[in-house]
Order: structure tokens, then sequence, then C-alpha cells
């Protein structure tokens, strides 16, 4: 190696770390619940936020925003906040505000990260993501999920 570049950002003032835990009681609901969901994700991106999260038995996800509020948060997720709702879908969405630190301490205790786990990759355009809601909905149910990673 001969040179490295790197990209580097001051560390942010807050970070507002939220979640969503939706879970569906049979798989009728779960379709509609991951299908619904599915279709919020563009929205939240489009807000800035960036996260990860799992689709196997409902949507849990964990969301990252820098130098934003809860009540930004609860505006951008207000779709998510409605998805509790549905009949037959129970949980719930809310935000924690934190700082940098606070999120390397309580948040990343993960105990995957560091080892050799290999993530695989399908990239998603909003288009798809609007139009074919449904059939990814359907896919994740027949095959048991998945979990997806996301930026802006």
């Amino acid at each position: 190696m001969t040179s490295v570049t790197y990209k580097t950002h001051p560390v942010p003032k807050n970070l507002i770390i939220g979640f969503v835990q939706l879970n569906a009681s049979d798989n009728s609901s779960l379709t509609h619940l991951l299908s619904e969901s599915i279709k919020l994700l563009p929205n939240v991106t489009d807000a800035g936020y960036t996260g990860y999260g799992d689709l196997s038995r409902g949507f849990q996800a964990i969301f990252l925003k820098p130098n934003s509020s809860v009540k930004s948060f609860n505006q951008t997720f207000a779709g998510f906040f409605n998805l509790t709702q549905i009949p037959g879908v129970h949980g719930a969405v809310g935000a924690y505000p934190s700082t940098w630190n606070g999120y390397l301490d309580k948040f990343l205790r993960d105990p995957n990260i560091g080892t050799n786990i290999q993530d695989t990759s399908r990239l998603l355009t909003t288009d798809v993501i609007n139009q074919k809601s449904e059939d990814l909905a359907e896919f994740l149910v027949r095959n048991g999920g998945g979990g997806f990673n996301f930026s802006e």
C-alpha cells in the first residue's frame, strides 16, 4: 500500500437512535406488515436516517440520525406508528436521544461486529420498493425473512 485516504466527519452534537419493533400474529398479517413497512423506507432514507434491521418474524430495525431530534423522528416515522394499529400487528416505535459515545457504549455491543460474517447485497430502487413491495413481502414470508442495511 502506498497511500490511504480517509473521509472524516466531525463528531455529531447528538444522535437520535430510533427503533421499530413490529410483530404479526399470522402470515397474512406479516405479509401486510412487511409490505407496508418496506414502502416507508424511502421516506426514512430521504429524511437522512441510516440503519439496519431484520425482517424474519416482523419488522425490527434500529435507525440513526446525527444532529436531529425526537420530534423529527416522530414526524418521519408516523407511518410506522400507524402500522401498530393494523389488526394482528403489535409492537412499538420510539426514539432515544444519545451522544456518539453513548451509542458506542450502549448499542455497539453486537457480538457479530468484528467477526467473520459476510453480507450479500441487493440494491432496491424506490420504484421497485413502491411497485413490488407486496412481492417482496411475500418472498420474505415464504423464505423465512431477511435482513437489511440502508443509507441515504
